[in-house]
């Protein structure tokens, strides 16, 4: 099976494809400047015409990576025009980010219609959090009526190593032990969730500054002096979920 991944960022889109079972892309590439609904058109364009070029199977199905959304759309769905006509409503919760993903998987609808697009939110993972773990340290009073949940933003990721761990876990321990994992991703903003079973039950993520672990956007010299906090917190959750 031949997979086409798209992750949108602010501005560029990054690509890859993979195929069969190989876990390493057969081509990776970046189209810059893509957010406005021409620049997406012409680069639904040009990543077939790099498949061509490189002599690439036509793509089986293709993935799109979106980071909001996630509390609507809490598992994949395939991108037709009634999900992207809701995804489309988000957009006021998300002006930087949403525009160019809808742009992009609306010109491959218009361009590639027999294609198999799905829609993944990194988002979903978080959105069933506890609610003590939905807020932010603020003032409930301070955003009106508008309500603010926060999300950490690298799901699939999660989602993945927590299969992957309980996967392992049960081979050893049998299926009836639910499993307390601790799943932390490597990204430039680093990102911790703690999972009991199949549910996420605290995470360092979320929009402010503050949320996240440090790392390359977020420096700070005393990681080392924070993890035991962040450990504690992770296995209180557990615990008074248990």
């Amino acid at each position: 099976m031949n997979i086409l991944t798209l992750s949108p960022s602010a501005r560029n889109l990054h690509i890859s494809y993979f195929s069969g079972a190989d876990p390493e892309p057969l081509f990776s590439m970046v189209f810059e400047d893509c957010r406005g609904s021409v620049e997406a058109g012409e680069t639904a364009d040009n990543i077939f015409a790099v498949i061509r070029e490189r002599k690439c199977p036509f793509p089986d199905a293709a993935v799109m990576r979106i980071i909001y959304g996630g509390e609507h759309f809490r598992s994949p769905v395939l991108a037709g025009w009634d999900s992207l006509a809701e995804l489309e409503k988000l957009v006021p919760l998300s002006p930087v980010q949403l525009p160019i993903a809808l742009n992009i998987a609306s010109a491959l609808r218009n361009s590639q219609s027999e294609l198999p697009l799905v829609l993944a939110f990194e988002t979903g993972f978080f959105a069933n959090l506890p609610a003590r773990e939905q807020g932010y340290a603020l003032s409930p009073g301070i955003f009106g009526n508008v309500r603010v949940h926060r999300f950490g933003f690298q799901g699939i990721f999660h989602e993945a190593a927590a299969e992957y761990a309980r996967t392992l876990f049960a081979e050893k321990h049998g299926k009836r032990t639910m499993p307390a994992i601790i799943s932390i991703c490597l990204d430039s903003r680093p990102e911790l969730a703690a999972i009991l079973g199949d549910k996420v039950i605290m995470s360092t993520g979320g929009a402010s500054p503050m949320q996240g672990l440090p790392g390359e956007r977020s420096p700070i010299p005393s990681l080392a002096g924070q993890w035991p906090a962040w450990m504690e917190m992770a296995r209180r959750s557990a615990g008074e979920r248990r």
